[in-house]
């Protein structure tokens, strides 16, 4: 041919409908080889040779110009063959699927789609920039067999691609959104969310927390949003936007020094982010609100006031407290908003003290008592047990912060636990005492006793402490921290101030949920997970 370009449409066609009929003649042919070769080898044994009155493969039918054809079969794997007593045996092919030959047509079409395009582009002698192998065969004169294998690889590869589209499940079936994913329940939440076995997955995870996120929470596979939940604007600008959330998981709160302050802020938090999500998430299902063990004994800053706390074992429905109390502010709350979406249901979560890993949480006992006994160690002193009697030898339960994310996954996609309230411990109890002795073996640190009238205080105790702390961090290469930061004394100082908290389960068992915790084992491995993430020494 005189030219370097087709001429026109009319002669293009005609090439590639003919390359056309030659994609249909192989086809036809074509066969699935694993299948053929087991079925061969069953019938006639591993060594047998063909049946000769099959048909063998040949290139009569290809026209001289397409006279490379078994190469380009060959290359893109449509055609097997099997040596057998010292000779290959070309294998009888079957045709293939009808959905092959309808979406090898609708590539063709494009084809010529694209090519009508260039042609156009041509005549207006603009600058074209080919994106596909296609396009580029399209301007030359002769198919040569390159182009054509590049065409057979290329629609094999596209079919093969839409073929696992269609037969491929949904990515998630559900979509978190953790509120607090760096505190002590959300990092747990953060890890198990993913995971390919948890129920109602899989899930797709956003976190949200104030600050960057930090290391020990990079590895989770979630979407880690930084927004500050006291800041409405902020809110609405960075939550508004998630429109496919399922399910919320609130695990946030924030301090102040009464516990009407607490009210205020950590209500105008909450209202902020279900203000932000509910109205923008249409498919929103299930809210989860945890509060905590405060709900029956009252707010911290009141204790020994004129209320009289409920007497353990706590069970769910027991009246609210005459005091303040921001978890009933939350509740209240929760309450009011979901009766605006219909369909969308809640569950509450009660956990006692929660035995986890996060250092930026405001009520982390075992990174605190970690913290403390690694100073003890430092200094070579015995490990003093900063409480009363009452603690020292009474029972007390935890709640192991895996167990509790557990629960509220449970909560959000079981049926039967649906707009409910749950305590939330880990079915068994123990002793101070006892747990001390683990604490000190853990450290290496010689073990202290309850001392009768010296009515020890961790915060008085450790508040020179900050340089010792500075010391054992650049000794010991540990990530670095103020002692502030991740020593909570005022928190362990409360919880070891009196009796433990005794929360039944009996509701979680009687609505289904029948997991549990051995609590020693439960400690010592959030100590494990604090030194492993080289929090303490």
């Amino acid at each position: 041919m005189a030219q370097n370009t087709v001429q026109n449409t009319e002669e293009f066609a005609s090439m590639i409908t003919a390359f056309q009929r030659t994609i249909d003649t192989v086809n036809q042919r074509m066969a699935a080889q694993d299948e053929i070769i087991a079925d061969l080898r069953r019938t006639f044994g591993a060594s047998a040779s063909i049946d000769p009155s099959q048909p063998e493969t040949s290139n009569e039918w290809l026209s001289e110009e397409e006279s490379d054809v078994e190469e380009q079969i060959e290359e893109i794997g449509t055609e097997e063959k099997i040596a057998a007593n010292g000779k290959a045996e070309a294998v009888p092919l079957i045709e293939k699927e009808q959905a092959l030959e309808q979406f090898q047509r609708e590539m063709i079409e494009e084809i010529y789609t694209k090519i009508a395009l260039e042609q156009k582009r041509e005549k207006e002698k603009e600058k074209v920039e080919s994106t596909t192998d296609s396009v580029q065969n399209a301007k030359k004169t002769e198919w040569d067999p390159s182009d054509r294998k590049r065409m057979l690889r290329k629609l094999k590869k596209h079919r093969d691609k839409k073929f696992e589209e269609d037969d491929a499940p949904p990515k998630y079936q559900s979509v978190a959104l953790i509120i607090g994913v760096t505190g002590i329940v959300g990092n747990s939440l953060a890890e198990i969310l993913p995971l390919s076995d948890t129920p109602g997955g899989p899930w797709k995870v956003y976190g949200v927390a104030r600050r960057p996120r930090p290391p020990w929470n990079s590895d989770y596979p979630i979407e880690y949003i930084q927004c500050d939940i006291s800041d409405s604007d902020d809110t609405q600008s960075k939550l508004s936007t998630l429109d496919d959330v399922t399910h919320l998981f609130y695990v946030s709160w924030t301090n102040r020094s009464s516990e009407s302050e607490n009210c205020q802020a950590n209500g105008s938090m909450f209202r902020n982010v279900l203000n932000s999500v509910i109205p923008n998430a249409p498919n929103l299902q299930h809210i989860c609100l945890q509060t905590g063990g405060k709900h029956y004994i009252g707010p911290f800053d009141l204790a020994g006031g004129k209320f009289e706390p409920h007497d353990p074992p706590f069970t769910e429905d027991l009246p609210r407290l005459s005091s303040p109390n921001f978890y009933y502010t939350l509740e209240d709350i929760l309450f009011e908003e979901v009766e605006k979406k219909e369909g969308l249901t809640w569950s509450v979560h009660r956990p006692g003290v929660i035995f986890g890993f996060s250092p930026y949480s405001l009520m982390n006992i075992i990174g605190t008592l970690c913290v403390y006994a690694a100073i003890c160690k430092h200094e070579g002193v015995p490990m003093r047990f900063p409480g009363t009697r009452a603690a020292w030898e009474g029972y007390s339960d935890a709640s192991d912060a895996d167990l509790v994310a557990e629960h509220q996954i449970w909560a959000a996609v079981d049926p039967y636990a649906k707009n409910e309230a749950f305590n939330c411990s880990n079915g068994d109890v123990f002793k101070w005492k006892h747990f001390w002795k683990v604490l000190a073996e853990q450290f290496g640190v010689e073990c202290g006793e309850f001392e009768e009238g010296l009515n020890l205080k961790l915060e008085e105790m450790m508040k020179d402490k900050g340089p010792v702390w500075d010391e054992i961090v650049r000794e010991k290469g540990l990530v670095e921290t103020k002692l502030e930061e991740v020593g909570l004394w005022w928190f362990v100082d409360l919880m070891l101030s009196g009796e433990g908290m005794l929360a039944s389960m009996n509701k979680s068992k009687e609505h289904g949920f029948l997991g549990f915790r051995n609590s020693k084992s439960s400690f010592v491995s959030w100590i494990d997970k604090t030194k492993a993430y080289k929090i303490v020494p």
